[in-house]
């Protein structure tokens, strides 16, 4: 590829990536169509590539944020995402890691280990109030997410804002008596 074809790829993407087509005149009907091709066909959303590898040929998507564990193998599955070589390998060593424990064990390791994916909602939501305090539209943040508006807007819901700064144990707890300094 020619330096000059790269470099204008390189500037058409960052003026697209993070864009809705439904705001620049493609029907609704025509987005969701297209989306969903791009689903069947395991296309990784922009906001699965990293900046630093996205020109690496032998680059891969980081589709959960947690891929390569066990835990990005639950979060493929649960949220019906393309399933990654890496977190399909991490699946298989936590199966051979545990496939000799008795029926009972087994089965609450792997709820354990199934459970350690639902925290996806909630990065979803502190991921979409940092991008609208930091500008951005519900729409935007929702496409940047690589999640539907309204999967933006549930989550955000169900997962209220903490206040800055304080841990999600310490939320509602009655902060420590001043010192009197004696």
């Amino acid at each position: 590829m020619f330096a000059k074809t790269a470099h204008a790829l390189a500037v058409t993407y960052n003026e697209l990536w993070n864009q809705q087509p439904e705001l620049h005149g493609v029907t609704r009907q025509a987005a969701n169509r297209f989306r969903n091709y791009a689903r069947a066909k395991g296309w990784p959303p922009p906001a699965a590539w990293d900046d630093d590898v996205i020109d690496d040929p032998a680059a891969l998507p980081e589709w959960t944020g947690c891929c390569g564990t066990d835990r990005g193998w639950w979060m493929h599955t649960l949220q019906k995402l393309p399933m990654c070589e890496l977190c399909e390998a991490a699946h298989e060593r936590w199966n051979a890691k545990h496939r000799g424990l008795e029926k009972g064990a087994f089965q609450a390791a792997l709820m354990k280990s199934r459970a350690s994916a639902s925290s996806r909602g909630s990065d979803i939501a502190e991921d979409g109030r940092e991008l609208m305090r930091l500008g951005h539209s519900y729409d935007t943040a929702a496409g940047r997410l690589g999640v539907t508006l309204n999967h933006l807007q549930q989550e955000l819901h169900r997962h209220p804002a903490r206040p800055r700064g304080r841990s999600p144990t310490a939320v509602g707890k009655k902060p420590p008596e001043p010192s009197t300094g004696r």
